[in-house]
């Protein structure tokens, strides 16, 4: 049954939500983070695919596809207040993640399901999938999507032959993963909602870093690459940097100490960090390591 989110007087001006799959929990529902995570048009269909297979996501998680037909489009972009009506889609979901291409409708789309999620008070997150040769039109979108979501993260731009399938498998699996299993019960450092929001509620733009090590001292040479990705001029601006750590159940927590001191030492003193860390059991020896550094454009 398709969820139907309502946005404009007018009953035919309308957004469709989709349900495709839901993750798996080891417990009660409401011993997770409730989160969405929504796939916006083609890409985000293609998105959606890759994240259900994956079968790394676990938790009080929800996957739905957003149809973008030009009959389910407003003519406008939408504004601040527009919506008359929001059928409680929303309701009771903590964490909103949105993934969409660079097109304008999807855009327009995004942009619409965002300040509908962020209306009931969800914790609403953007990230933008394009080609590199689209630089562009992503910032185009950043500059629309940026005024009505949390935080905005566009992910890092690929080479064109590279599919959206591999980059969604690089970074996009990881950091959906590592949200849901930091935000379990059952992890060995849970990460606090509260956080979360302190850091990336209404940070604007923000850069996501990814990095993995299965050497010695892998926590370190993981955080480094995490930091690389980003660039450390742009983390040493950041206002805040969500640390999330995956990795097999071998994992220590002087390893995570280690993490934690590497990204300090690379942030401004105001900045504040949160940890979250969450066991993969496909992991083996891998440590993964994703930073995500509000305010870091600025």
């Amino acid at each position: 049954m398709p969820m139907t989110l309502l946005r404009s007087p007018d009953p035919a001006e309308k957004l469709q939500l989709r349900s495709v799959a839901r993750a798996e929990m080891n417990g009660p529902p409401d011993e997770y983070l409730a989160m969405k995570v929504i796939g916006v048009g083609d890409v985000g269909a293609d998105i959606l695919d890759v994240l259900v297979a994956s079968e790394q996501i676990q938790g009080n998680v929800e996957f739905a596809h957003a149809l973008t037909s030009p009959q389910c489009l407003p003519q406008e972009p939408a504004s601040p207040g527009g919506e008359a009506q929001i059928v409680e889609t929303f309701s009771d979901t903590a964490l909103v993640v949105i993934v969409c291409g660079q097109e304008v409708t999807d855009g327009r789309v995004a942009e619409a399901i965002a300040q509908a999620a962020r209306t009931t008070g969800a914790l609403t997150i953007v990230m933008i999938v394009a080609p590199q040769t689209s630089r562009a039109g992503t910032m185009n979108a950043s500059l629309r999507l940026a005024g009505c979501t949390d935080a905005l993260i566009p992910l890092p731009h690929l080479p064109p032959e590279v599919p959206v399938r591999k980059a969604v498998a690089e970074y996009l699996v990881p950091i959906i993963a590592a949200l849901s299993s930091a935000f379990s019960p059952m992890a060995p450092v849970c990460l606090d909602f509260e956080d979360v929001r302190s850091i990336l509620g209404q940070c604007g733009r923000a850069r996501l870093g990814f990095g993995q090590s299965s050497d010695q001292d892998r926590a370190v040479k993981a955080a480094t690459q995490a930091m690389d990705d980003i660039g450390v001029e742009h983390l040493t601006r950041a206002s805040g940097v969500l640390v999330l750590i995956s990795g097999g159940r071998k994992m220590r927590l002087r390893e995570f100490a280690k993490a934690m001191h590497t990204v300090r030492a690379e942030t401004a003193a105001g900045a504040t960090l949160a940890l979250g860390v969450g066991y993969d059991d496909q992991a083996d020896d891998v440590m993964k390591i994703m930073l995500i550094a509000a305010n870091s454009y600025n």
